[in-house]
């Protein structure tokens, strides 16, 4: 949904440009016409000034084109009450983009932290290794040796009848003391080889899943200090593209004064004009990335 978003504004952007640009040949062509009329220019300029409304007619509307392609996959994320896609007004569209902030270092060693604690790839093999981790101990309790104490205790009480007393005689009444026993049972298990061998395999498998979790985290790290990196390079970009517009707007400033007073002409302006343009776009271009 943002570069959706991001796209739609920088195509919106792009239709302002192209729309300026025609604007500014559809102006000259009305203060050519009135020159070739008064014979202070050959009719050939204003032939050439109509094939430059032309042209940029045509890149107007392919602007307009993508502008309305942009729109459209915005729609996806911009949705009406009923949940039905919304094709975004260009009434909603912000005048500029934002202004680009620096990277702060201390968010970025934030955000770095945050990654390796919470990315969903960490996360998964860190489950995974605590399922293997209950395996090697698993396999590991049943190599060993199993101790079981029983202790229990007993009282007679109420009327007997005649046995054998604790004694070993006969008796009316064999009733004896509290009686106290305990058990001692030891128990190893014959198939000791086979629980060795699923302890090993499973210590194996941690030790791999150890090492492709310490790679994962070294990737996820990777990336987020790659992201970083573009940022630092757009950021420098724009702030390249911004200084080439403002040199190339000034410069067509300069070259429409001299065709004014007769010192230029028609090409020479055309192509600042177009440098300018090309300029304009690579700004938006930069604020886009």
């Amino acid at each position: 949904a943002s570069i959706a978003f991001w796209r739609w504004l920088a195509a919106g952007r792009t239709v302002e440009i192209a729309h300026s640009l025609l604007e500014v040949a559809e102006e000259r062509q009305e203060q050519i016409a009135g020159r070739v009329e008064r014979g202070n220019e050959p009719e050939i300029d204003l032939v050439d000034n109509q094939r430059l409304v032309v042209e940029r007619r045509g890149i107007l509307r392919g602007a307009e084109r993508d502008l309305a392609q942009a729109a459209i996959r915005l729609s996806l994320f911009l949705r009406n009450d009923q949940g039905e896609p919304m094709l975004p007004s260009t009434d909603r569209m912000p005048s500029v983009f934002p202004q680009e902030n620096l990277p702060n270092p201390q968010i970025v060693e934030r955000d770095l932290e945050l990654a390796r604690q919470s990315h969903p790839i960490l996360q998964r093999l860190a489950f995974q290794r605590e399922q293997l981790e209950i395996d090697v101990r698993l396999a590991k309790n049943d190599t060993l040796p199993s101790i079981d104490l029983k202790v229990e205790g007993s009282q007679d009480f109420g009327n007997s009848r005649a046995g054998i007393d604790e004694r070993g005689k006969l008796s009316e009444d064999p009733r004896s003391s509290t009686e106290v026993k305990a058990a001692v049972r030891f128990e190893l298990p014959v198939q000791r080889r086979e629980a060795r061998g699923r302890l090993g395999a499973a210590r194996i498998r941690l030790a791999q899943l150890e090492r492709r979790e310490r790679f994962a985290r070294e990737q996820v790290e990777a990336d987020a200090r790659l992201a970083l990196e573009a940022l630092q390079a757009a950021y420098d970009q724009t702030g390249q593209a911004r200084e080439n517009f403002r040199l190339a707007e000034r410069l067509q400033k300069a070259e429409e004064r001299k065709l004014e007073l007769g010192l230029s002409n028609l090409i020479n302006v055309n192509i600042r004009e177009v440098q300018t343009a090309t300029a304009a776009r690579q700004l938006v271009g930069a604020q886009e990335a």
